[in-house]
């Protein structure tokens, strides 16, 4: 395999200072070439961010707050699409992967 995967709790957890990610190689060897080549994104996170982060990510309430979330920017996107799609001259498709919308206006 030669995927990559990455994510962090900036997304997952709407914490855009968190700042704290992680990273699975297919293999230990490009692991090790990507912390050298990164070792300045590895330095200085602050402890409450990585105390904040395995709170996150071991919380018995963290799904139903995560769920709670995503139901909200359900909500406020289909607010934004359905007033934008009231325009005269401008059309928008539901986004299936985000939140963010992107209208047709020509």
């Amino acid at each position: 395999a030669r995927t990559i995967i990455a994510s962090g709790v900036s997304k997952t957890y709407a914490w855009t200072g968190g700042r704290v990610g992680w990273a699975v190689y297919p293999t230990v060897e490009e692991a090790r070439v990507h912390r050298k080549l990164a070792i300045n994104y590895f330095a200085s996170i602050p402890p409450y961010n990585q105390w904040g982060a395995v709170e996150a990510l071991t919380s018995p309430q963290s799904e139903a707050a995560i769920r709670t979330m995503v139901e909200a920017f359900q909500r406020r996107r289909d607010v934004v699409v359905e007033g934008l799609n009231a325009i005269d001259g401008i059309t928008c498709q539901n986004p299936k992967g985000a939140f963010y919308a992107f209208p047709n206006v020509g």
